[in-house]
């Protein structure tokens, strides 16, 4: 074999292994991207989910103070709490149409209506007054206004 046939050769085996590589990194490219698309898609359901649940627990709330004589706060069982205690069972505040009020402390508030202990570092509240601002990654998706009730469900750019 002379010179320049060796050196042909090993231009090819050098350009077959930067061939794969670059075919490797675009799949990797490729995966990648396809993932992040679905993050978003991910995170809307669990908003849909938690809304649909936190209006239930709303409208139960309501419904419980309208059969208990529209009391300041009302015994409150969280439908399908998940203690191993048994049920989460609390005093509710309510405001006066009806609505449960979180006060200044919106992660009990949250407890109480969703059944269960705010656990996962995912999920942030915040107060501005009479609002829950309710923020997943950070980023908000659930305002709950005590004053008409509404559970309200953001888009991502705000």
């Amino acid at each position: 074999m002379n010179l320049h046939q060796r050196v042909e050769l090993r231009l090819k085996r050098d350009f077959s292994r930067l061939l794969t590589l670059v075919v490797v990194l675009v799949m990797i490219f490729l995966l990648l991207r396809g993932w992040n698309d679905k993050q978003p898609e991910i995170d809307r359901n669990l908003a849909y989910i938690m809304q649909s649940r936190l209006v239930t627990s709303l409208n139960l709330a309501r419904v419980s103070w309208m059969q208990q004589g529209r009391p300041k706060e009302i015994s409150w069982v969280a439908p399908a709490s998940e203690r191993e205690s048994g049920p989460l069972q609390a005093r509710v505040r309510m405001n006066d149409r009806g609505w449960p009020d979180p006060d200044s402390n919106c992660a009990d508030w949250w407890s109480m209506m969703m059944g269960r202990e705010l656990s996962n570092g995912n999920i942030t509240l915040r107060n501005d007054g009479r609002s829950c601002w309710v923020s997943f990654h950070s980023q908000p998706f659930l305002r709950y206004d005590s004053a008409t009730g509404s559970v309200i469900l953001l888009s991502q750019d705000e």
